[in-house]
């Protein structure tokens, strides 16, 4: 599993790289930033991620935490002795609190790009 998260590791590195190291080129070689404004398009991203990544991970994370029940624990008691739920939200992913925290961690990464493009990177 540790070789996988590597080479998944590696893989992003490589392949974000790439992309960062094309975006300074160009912005170098032109003398002025190469990502145009555009306000409205701003907003709409941003209304979009708030509205449904960030309203899903709300929503998953609840359903999860109101049908997980009794059966919530943090690490491993051996002798806490709970059944294995399979209802619910629980019916369509093992982990939904994951889901959830995957959706909010997406929802993250593109309103703080849009954040920092929008407050640092444009000359108006």
């Amino acid at each position: 599993m540790r070789e996988a998260a590597l080479v998944i590791l590696i893989h992003q590195l490589l392949d974000q790289g790439m992309f960062f190291v094309k975006n300074i080129a160009l912005r170098h070689k032109l003398g002025r930033p190469i990502r145009g404004y555009n306000p409205k398009a701003s907003w709409s991203i941003v209304f979009f991620i708030c509205l449904v990544l960030l309203g899903a991970n709300l929503l998953i994370g609840l359903a999860s935490l109101r049908d997980l029940g009794d059966s919530w624990r943090v690490g491993v008691i051996e002798e806490q002795q709970t059944t294995l739920v399979e209802s619910g939200i629980y019916r369509f992913s093992h982990n939904p609190c994951f889901v959830a925290y995957l959706l909010m961690f997406a929802a993250y990464a593109v309103l703080l790009q849009n954040l920092y493009r929008d407050t640092c990177c444009n000359e108006r």
